[in-house]
């Protein structure tokens, strides 16, 4: 396996292809990957989400020794900068701005309802506009609407009777909670969307300010009341 990831490094040489840390933290599972322009060299998941902010450094060195790259020579960062879980944000994009910053990297963010939009426009083609929709907390669902580009999408926070009432357009969903609303239709990607995606990122916008760069949370920022003692 060494002498075969050894191979894999110096035909992606000879070929000018970019190698790119990519980073997701911003769910449930976690998935830290190093990929190019064609496949995914090594990835690690973390089903946890918990321990997202105590695996990731840990993944990191792991698919690096895995793909024998060394984490000063990838040509960027990319990352999942949201919506999704507030700490989980953090955790990728905090990461992510430490090893750009001290390895003078260029940082790309991906909006995950941009990608998910991206998706379905390429399983359904057809379709001119559509809502994609995630849970945001019990009763509020993350919605943007596609209407012919990835890049103007209308996002915001609905509530499931809003939803319910937004007939005119077709509903998708990547996350399997959403069932409860009638008329969703489940998305799913793959290893292929993504790849794909990141160069779409990569090559037609610019990267990110490292120091300015913030998650992108969509939903104001809940926070519990402390019962004083």
């Amino acid at each position: 396996m060494f002498f075969a990831n050894r191979f894999d490094i110096i035909r992606l040489y000879l070929l000018d292809m970019k190698i790119y840390l990519y980073i997701d933290t911003s769910s449930e599972v976690s998935s830290i990957a190093l990929l190019d322009q064609s496949r995914v060299i090594a990835q690690r998941t973390n089903l946890i989400q918990k321990e997202h902010a105590s695996v990731i450094s840990v993944h990191i060195e792991e698919i690096c020794k895995e793909g024998g790259i060394a984490l000063a020579t990838v040509a960027g960062v990319i990352v999942m900068n949201g919506p999704g879980s507030y700490t989980g944000l953090r955790v990728g994009l905090s990461t992510a701005k430490g090893i750009c910053y001290a390895l003078s990297l260029p940082l790309y963010l991906i909006n995950k309802l941009a990608f998910y939009a991206y998706v379905i426009h390429r399983q359904f083609a057809s379709l001119n506009s559509f809502y994609i929709i995630a849970q945001a907390r019990v009763g509020e669902y993350y919605g943007a609407l596609y209407s012919g580009d990835v890049s103007s999408l209308q996002m915001n926070i609905y509530t499931q009777e809003q939803l319910l009432n937004a007939t005119e357009h077709a509903l998708f969903s990547y996350e399997v909670k959403l069932f409860s609303l009638p008329s969703v239709q489940t998305i799913k990607s793959n290893k292929e969307d993504l790849l794909t995606y990141c160069q779409f990122i990569i090559t037609r916008y610019e990267d990110a300010d490292v120091l300015l760069a913030e998650p992108f949370y969509l939903k104001n920022v809940h926070i519990n009341k402390i019962n004083k003692l």
